[in-house]
């Protein structure tokens, strides 16, 4: 979108008129629409593709046959540089990690935690998006309507002052009468730059989500009560406590090292004139001691399990807490946008009623400048108020968990 500095030689009313298609020309748009697109440029959407390959290589590893790589090692034995008495030996070690009893399947159970918790951050990731953007495209939506209505009081205003400055100049009314009209204009300027900078605070943070603010929000319908429990926060939270937990299992099922088979192919000549000697040999090496480091990993691992089931019981609770604040709220909103808009159509009809003694002089300009002031307010906060209810419905949504 593209924005202008309006030259100080242009009235305030025309160049509130001129903004006029900054709040009306925009693309309606759902916010399942806008969620693809700010999905589609989010860090995380990004690198879901390598995620899903993270979780693949750890179930890949997970179920591997050996812990870690078999080793080769060779060896040639030879005296052709000293005694030369033909003595030659050849050598061949195959060395293959086992795993500890119990260790495969607590790697396998930790590969799937993990994939798992990774799976539900991408989703609980998404899920905060969705938030992040309802909250700006309804703050948008809020900034242009009260643009709109700032517009509207420039208008006014200065449509009454050219009346009001024609009746003094007829002798109809007193010079201070003008300079009211005036200060009324002024101040009705002050509140649509206020308004302009406000929508252009709005379109910004819609823009840094989506890549344009040239949009306008589609209402969402309200969702059905979800449990807790299936909420993306809680599911999040909970494969995160399950990853904890067998992270910990792998700490405790790997202490020490894994014992090393080690299978042994010779092939020996003591002498030139002596026969090939063949030999197999195997053997075992298995640590006596547990890993230095064992200690602290148990340790470790034990204290993040114990954050995890904390964060999962905080988040059941954030979620209960939030869901029922949404649903008193969508109540509630409506309640006041009702109010409002009652408001509102008796500012307009009194605004009217003192508009017309106005004209047959039995009003003064104060009490017009009054009426046109109060009924300006109730019809800000009536459309203030009905955008309020639509998004107490976005907000129900994402506290359900809904994706739009």
């Amino acid at each position: 979108m593209e924005f202008r500095l309006l030259s100080s030689k242009i009235s305030w009313g025309a160049a509130c008129l001129a903004l006029t298609p900054l709040v009306s020309a925009q693309s309606p748009i759902t916010v399942a629409d806008a969620l693809s697109q700010a999905w589609a440029r989010h860090p995380a959407s990004q690198s879901a593709a390598a995620r899903a390959e993270e979780i693949a290589a750890r179930q890949s590893a997970a179920a591997s046959l050996t812990p870690s790589s078999p080793t080769l090692q060779l060896s040639q034995l030879s005296d052709a540089r000293f005694a030369n008495a033909g003595r030659r030996a050849t050598e061949a070690e195959l060395s293959i990690p086992v795993w500890n009893w119990g260790a495969r399947d607590a790697a396998r159970t930790l590969a799937s935690a993990e994939g798992g918790a990774i799976a539900a951050q991408l989703v609980a990731a998404k899920l905060k998006l969705s938030g992040e953007l309802r909250e700006a495209l309804w703050a948008l939506a809020i900034a242009r309507v009260e643009q709109a209505v700032a517009t509207r009081k420039v208008a006014d205003a200065q449509a009454l002052g050219d009346d009001v400055t024609r009746r003094v100049n007829a002798g109809d009314l007193a010079p201070v009468d003008a300079n009211l009209a005036q200060s009324a204009l002024r101040l009705a300027q002050l509140g649509a730059g206020q308004a302009q900078d406000a929508t252009l605070r709005a379109e910004l943070g819609v823009q840094l989500l989506i890549g344009k603010s040239d949009v306008t929000p589609i209402g969402e319908t309200p969702a059905q009560p979800a449990s807790v429990e299936n909420h993306p926060n809680v599911r999040s939270a909970e494969r995160l406590r399950s990853a904890a937990q067998s992270r910990a299992a792998s700490a405790r099922a790997e202490t020490r090292e894994g014992p090393t088979l080690h299978f042994t192919v010779s092939r020996e000549k003591t002498n030139a004139d002596a026969a090939v000697e063949k030999a197999l040999r195997i053997g075992v090496s298995i640590p006596l001691f547990a890993n230095r480091d064992a200690g602290v990993r148990v340790a470790s691992t034990n204290a993040e399990l114990a954050e995890a089931h904390a964060l999962a019981l905080q988040a059941r609770s954030q979620v209960s807490a939030e869901q029922l604040l949404a649903q008193r709220s969508v109540a509630l909103a409506n309640e006041i946008a009702a109010a409002a808009d009652a408001r509102a159509q008796l500012a307009r009809e009194t605004q009217a009623l003192y508009t017309k003694s106005f004209q047959f002089g039995e009003t003064d300009l104060p009490t017009r400048l009054r009426a046109e002031a109060e009924r300006f307010e109730a019809e800000r906060a009536a459309e203030r108020a009905r955008m309020e209810a639509l998004r107490a419905i976005s907000r129900l949504n994402q506290s359900f968990g809904v994706m739009p």
